[in-house]
């Protein structure tokens, strides 16, 4: 019902910000939001279609570690590989069938001092970090890619060990 205020997400210990459309992200109404609600210690995971490389550059600069995005339109993103995180693979059944089983519009994040995933497919952007977690106060978790997509089994381990790292 509308945008949550800081006073809708202070009570909570972690907030899930997921986009399902890739035309339009209401993320961006709710930025100061989330911005105070992480600067007093919540915390924060962020994931999405294009979430990433809608948000402003003052965001990911404090939040992410990067204020430069870059965005692979083409289906080129299989997975997501970490040293520290779980991975998690393109989900294929999930795709239309011209994406040949590949994920588009996935953001990678440059220059970022806290990368959690790895890109990994085809194209230009293998290697580049497609996640990032950064720790300001609280803690923001920014995936450039969204979830939905993924094989279940894999966000479901995700999830736990973000639960278990948070403490939540």
């Amino acid at each position: 019902q509308g945008i949550p205020t800081i006073n809708d997400i202070r009570n909570y210990s972690a907030v899930i910000w997921y986009d399902d459309d890739f035309t339009q992200h209401k993320i961006n109404d709710a930025i100061s939001s989330l911005e105070s609600y992480i600067l007093a210690g919540g915390k924060v995971l962020i994931s999405g279609w294009k979430t990433a490389y809608s948000l402003d550059e003052t965001f990911l600069s404090d939040f992410a570690g990067s204020g430069n995005v870059s965005l692979d339109n083409s289906p080129h993103f299989t997975e997501a590989i970490s040293n520290e995180f779980p991975d998690v693979n393109v989900n294929p059944a999930k795709l239309i069938s011209n994406w040949n089983g590949q994920l588009p519009m996935v953001a990678t994040f440059n220059e970022t001092e806290n990368p959690i995933y790895s890109f990994q497919g085809e194209g230009d952007f293998v290697g580049q970090a497609c996640g990032v977690d950064e720790f300001n106060n609280g803690e923001c978790v920014l995936l450039g890619f969204p979830l939905y997509f993924m094989q279940n089994g894999d966000v479901e381990d995700f999830a736990l060990y973000l639960k278990n790292k948070w403490n939540v």
